[in-house]
């Protein structure tokens, strides 16, 4: 859990959202579409904190919802029959010194943003740390998911959701 640990630690969270995109945003982004079954999706950049509001408030697409969760499934199966309380013990305290540091990141890079949003990027920024351990944890090399979810962070990105215009990315 060290090695996730910090990996996660290193991350600059959302510290170019809004910015110009480049080949390495275009890489990680297309990676994990690809490794959630929506290889060739359209990406759409999202450059401004109202169509941000808009992306988290009306643009969804259920199905994304669905192909996460199906995953997020398999691996906490997969853990279960290694020793689940085991895995919290070690997971929980990096969880928890993860939160602090994704906080203080969205409060400094989304200023202006209302406590919602702030909310919702936190939350999901914190989720991706846990699946991310859960995958290393359970060593899911062939469902790889939230490894390439936690690339587009890497890159100082928030990928909001996917809807029907593409896959919104900020």
């Amino acid at each position: 859990m060290n090695k996730v640990l910090s990996r996660l630690e290193s991350v600059n969270w959302f510290s170019r959202v809004g910015q110009s995109v480049t080949a390495a945003d275009q890489k990680s982004i297309g990676e994990y579409l690809v490794a959630c079954g929506r290889k060739g999706y359209p990406v759409r950049y999202v450059y401004n904190l109202d169509e941000v509001r808009m992306c988290i408030r009306l643009r969804f697409d259920p199905d994304w919802f669905r192909a996460e969760e199906k995953y997020r499934q398999q691996l906490k199966h997969s853990i279960n029959s290694v020793d689940y309380d085991e895995f919290k013990v070690t997971v929980d305290p990096v969880i928890e010194r993860m939160s602090d540091c994704v906080l203080e990141a969205c409060e400094r890079h989304l200023a202006g943003a209302d406590i919602q949003m702030l909310k919702v990027a936190s939350g999901s920024a914190i989720e991706v740390c846990y699946l991310y351990a859960l995958e290393s944890a359970v060593n899911a090399r062939f469902l790889r998911s939230f490894d390439c979810k936690l690339k587009v962070f890497v890159s100082g990105r928030w990928p909001l959701t996917i809807s029907e215009d593409g896959f919104n990315v900020f």
